[in-house]
């Protein structure tokens, strides 16, 4: 490698790879709830399971009462010594709040090859006397857990201590194993793998879709048995072998364009609304609902549906040519009015308001041999050289 050569920050991406394996972590372990359960995202700990019981009085619920929790600390890196006790300082606290903490679960990957054992064989004088002589911020765990030493003492912590690694367990299951194996039944696995393959990304995508809209929020994200059965039952409903459907807030969420770059300036699509005069913001939704309805199209067609894709585009492409016709006898033609009236009318074969208007903008494309749809002409003629 050369002296100058750059290196690019990677910190970023192993944040995010660290983010998005918590996040497959807790959709494993939503699957495994049971009635009176629920799971949360960055609760009580990274992952946490609570047992929730009705509070009754003559026969009326009026609340419902946390039970007992499991912290779940996720581990997607080498678990030395120093990384436990980090894990071990975090439970003390907890353990210490007056929780009833009934498990304490390290989960990390099994490619890691940690030990169980790590988090065990920490030595509580050794961790006591590191935390006395901590001067570390007050916001750290150490100092969190300092304060707590001077408060209860010495032997009050050593039996905190020996209480969590009664409770501690280690889970280094494989998450795509446990996934498939926990939704097989419920996602038709051995009816059509196709489609358990497009359920299960759905299933990813919604919990990923509600975790951040929370996270944005500096909210915390919580599960019930109750609801995550209604988000399996509704997914089973719209992705099956007669349809497919995708929730349009959620794609758009997951696959926002940030900006007009040089790949997107080069595609017919985006030169075609340029030519409406378009704010550069609705040029991205625009773009945005193309993606939106090529994503529906591609499953469609997986799911030998290609007799849904012809209906919804040959019925807007017939929109477009109507609404040309009817502006060139009002002497009315311009790009902005194409595109504004081909996208009013209906188009009975789109699920949605979406899948409508990004058929009608990918009918723009230049990749489209038959029924392609120009909402400026000129902009023709200047490709074509005339």
């Amino acid at each position: 490698m050369e002296e100058n050569e750059y290196q690019p920050d990677k910190s970023g991406l192993v944040s995010l790879g660290g983010f998005s394996y918590q996040i497959k972590v807790f959709a494993m372990l939503a699957t495994e709830l049971k009635e009176g359960e629920t799971i949360g995202f960055e609760t009580f700990d990274d992952v946490a399971k609570e047992n929730i019981s009705p509070n009754t009085f003559d026969d009326v619920v009026e609340a419902n009462i946390r039970t007992s929790v499991t912290a779940i600390q996720v581990k997607r890196t080498n678990v030395s010594n120093k990384v436990a006790q980090g894990v071990l300082l975090n439970w003390i606290q907890l353990e210490n709040s007056g929780l009833n903490i009934k498990k304490y679960i390290l989960f990390t990957d099994s490619s890691y090859k940690n030990k169980a054992t790590t988090l065990k064989d920490i030595d509580a004088d050794a961790l006591i006397n590191d935390v006395k002589e901590s001067e570390q911020k007050p916001n750290s765990n150490k100092t969190k857990v300092k304060k707590i030493l001077e408060k209860i003492g010495e032997d009050k912590l050593k039996e905190i201590i020996t209480q969590i690694k009664n409770k501690y367990s280690f889970d280094d299951r494989s998450i795509d194993d446990a996934l498939t194996q926990n939704l097989k039944r419920d996602f038709a696995y051995s009816v059509n793998q196709e489609i358990f393959k497009d359920r299960l990304k759905e299933y990813l995508q919604h919990l990923t879709y509600n975790i951040i809209i929370n996270a944005e929020k500096n909210l915390s994200y919580e599960l019930t048995y109750e609801e995550n059965c209604r988000i399996i039952e509704t997914i089973r409903n719209d992705i099956s072998e007669k349809q497919y459907s995708i929730s349009y807030s959620e794609f758009q969420k997951l696959h926002p364009i940030e900006k007009i770059d040089a790949n997107i300036l080069e595609q017919r699509e985006y030169k075609q609304l340029v030519e409406c005069s378009l704010a550069e913001g609705t040029i991205k939704r625009m773009l945005v609902q193309e993606l939106y309805y090529k994503h529906n199209r591609e499953k469609l067609l997986e799911s030998l549906y290609a007799k849904k894709v012809s209906d919804i585009e040959i019925t807007s492409y017939e929109n477009f040519e109507d609404v040309k016709e009817e502006l060139s006898m009002k002497n009315e033609d311009s790009p902005y009015n194409r595109m504004l009236n081909t996208l009013k009318r209906d188009n009975s074969y789109a699920k949605d308001d979406q899948i409508k208007r990004g058929s009608c903008i990918y009918l723009t494309g230049d990749d489209i041999e038959e029924n392609q749809i120009s909402w400026s002409d000129d902009e023709n003629r200047a490709r074509n050289g005339n």
